[in-house]
């Protein structure tokens, strides 16, 4: 057989059910592949070739073992790592063990007579004012023309430390000044109308003048009406006279004696009279009826004398004019000292002595009592040197251990060397849910011109306060951490003891400071335990440095 075969490969024409030979690159290079293949497929079934024939040996593939070995390898020792951590707890060895609370108790459950100054607590604070800033705000609405003072500058009480623009407030005096005068003129005004009412009223000139005149036309009338009666009498008396002289002309004219013209003469002269007669009697009613009259008007006049009506009215009015005029006055006079205060209070002082903090304001701010601005009105900020607290943040943990009263050391950030005494004045009655403190204000007892406002402090707070008192006898109720003395193995002030970590499970050892306090087997730790640890009590010897334990119950005491 020969050592090559010859092959033809024929393509189909796509185009139509014929076929068309390849071209001969093509026909080479599938011809070379199945050479190749021809050839293998003798090696496998013929045996070896004699040194005289001729073959051509094919090389095996090279092998990838860091994909096919060594990464399934990986992945299989990470997986048993993440077993064996996981259960590591059950891998290591635990201990069983008791355990014994550390605990807090007041001095007046201990009974110490001795503590000598350990420090219970340290805790970081800033100083500040004691009890807190005073600001030097204007007491008016205004703008503000000049500062007087600066930043650290001393000041006294009352002192004038800024001015505000004082134009409009002179004004306002001046105008309230006008009214007071005005107000004042117009009280003597009311003075002089009171006095003529007064007057008046105790000279009812023209009351009396009234009754008199109304009597005096009454009397009159009456004498009127009197002489209109004796005229009647007179008129019917001549009346009869000329009846009598008619009478004697008629018979005179029967006679012959006068004539007919006399007769009629006489006759008119007696109807005169008789209508004179009527007349002069029809007077009487009329006169009759004025005289009711003016008895009824002096009447009314002595009525009117006696009461006096209007002169009462014009008498309490005067009185309430004048009142009216005096209250205008103190109002007017309240205006003028409002004014005047307000001018005075152009100028602003000090309320206390102390130094300047900060100036708020400056030369041209408007300040006003209506704004919402809790500054609006505040030009200083002034601190007390010789009064002087820091506000100290104690963890919830250790504040227990806290009280009013409690004697502490102060130290100063800039200070480093020299040491402050304090006491605890206030506790407040709110903790920070954010920082897990109590806040705690201690007062520093005289403090130098270096300490300032807001410098930080270290704060340790000694127990020796609350202690010495009880020993004396008095009331005490500090509070201090107490533990079993015979699980704390000392070397003079200092020892460790195995402390529980709950949360890990595990003893670890805790360097402790102890105290002098001591009572019923219990003994008084300054530092390195906190209330609520958990003491090992048992097996102990077996401890070391994270040995995993299991909490059986607590230890009998």
């Amino acid at each position: 057989m020969s050592s090559a075969l010859s092959w033809t490969w024929i393509e189909p024409n796509r185009g139509s059910d014929s076929f068309e030979p390849l071209s001969a690159s093509v026909r080479r290079k599938r011809v070379q592949v199945m050479t190749d293949i021809s050839i293998l497929a003798r090696s496998n079934n013929k045996p070896a070739a004699s040194p005289g024939e001729s073959r051509t040996a094919v090389p095996m593939p090279a092998r990838k073992w860091r994909t096919r070995v060594a990464l399934p390898a990986v992945i299989l020792l990470a997986i048993g790592g993440l077993i064996a951590y996981g259960a590591r707890d059950a891998l290591l060895p635990t201990i069983d063990v008791q355990v014994l609370p550390v605990v807090v108790k007041s001095s007046s459950d201990v009974g110490a007579t001795m503590v000598g100054g350990s420090v219970t607590v340290q805790a970081p604070g800033w100083v500040e004012a004691d009890p807190f800033y005073t600001y030097v705000g204007a007491l008016t609405d205004g703008i503000l023309d000049e500062v007087l003072v600066l930043e650290g500058q001393p000041v006294k009480k009352g002192q004038v430390v800024a001015r505000m623009n004082a134009a409009e407030a002179k004004l306002t005096l001046e105008r309230a000044e006008a009214e007071l005068r005005h107000h004042s003129e117009e009280v003597k005004a009311a003075e002089a109308r009171l006095v003529a009412a007064q007057a008046t009223w105790d000279n009812p000139t023209e009351r009396t003048r009234a009754v008199a005149a109304s009597e005096a036309a009454l009397a009159e009338a009456k004498a009127e009406l009197a002489k209109i009666a004796k005229e009647v009498v007179a008129e019917e008396s001549r009346e009869e006279e000329l009846a009598a002289e008619y009478q004697r002309t008629q018979r005179l004219v029967k006679s012959g004696a006068v004539t007919e013209l006399e007769e009629i003469r006489a006759k008119k002269r007696l109807a005169a009279q008789a209508a004179m007669v009527e007349a002069t009697k029809a007077r009487e009613p009329v006169q009759q009826a004025k005289i009711r009259q003016l008895e009824a008007e002096v009447k009314a006049a002595q009525e009117n004398l006696r009461l006096r009506i209007e002169e009462t009215k014009e008498l309490a009015e005067m009185k309430v004019a004048l009142q009216v005029a005096h209250n205008l006055v103190a109002e007017a006079r309240v205006d003028r000292d409002m004014a005047a205060l307000r001018l005075d209070r152009m100028n602003v002082t000090s309320p206390v002595d102390g130094v300047v903090m900060s100036r708020i304001k400056r030369p041209g701010d408007a300040l006003m009592f209506s704004s919402n601005m809790p500054d609006a009105t505040q030009i200083l900020r002034v601190y007390d040197p010789k009064a002087l607290q820091v506000r100290v943040d104690v963890p919830l943990s250790e504040a227990a251990q806290v009280g009013v009263g409690m004697k502490a050391q102060v130290i100063v950030g800039v200070l480093p060397d020299k040491v402050f005494e304090g006491e605890v004045t206030r506790v407040v009655h709110e903790a920070d849910i954010q920082k897990n403190t109590l806040q705690v204000k201690v007062r520093i007892i005289n403090p130098t011109p270096e300490v300032k406002p807001e410098m930080l402090t270290r704060v340790k707070f000694l127990s020796d306060g609350k202690v010495m008192a009880n020993a004396n006898g008095a009331d005490s109720h500090s509070q201090r951490v107490f533990a079993p003395e015979h699980l704390i193995r000392k070397n003079g002030p200092h020892g460790a003891a195995w402390v529980v970590d709950q949360g890990k499970s595990i003893a670890t050892e805790r360097h402790v400071m102890t105290g002098h306090a001591k009572k019923d087997g219990w003994v008084e730790v300054t530092e390195g335990l906190k209330p609520g640890d958990l003491l090992v009590a048992t097996s102990v010897e077996k401890m070391r440095e994270g040995q995993k334990v299991r909490i059986t119950g607590e230890a009998s005491k």
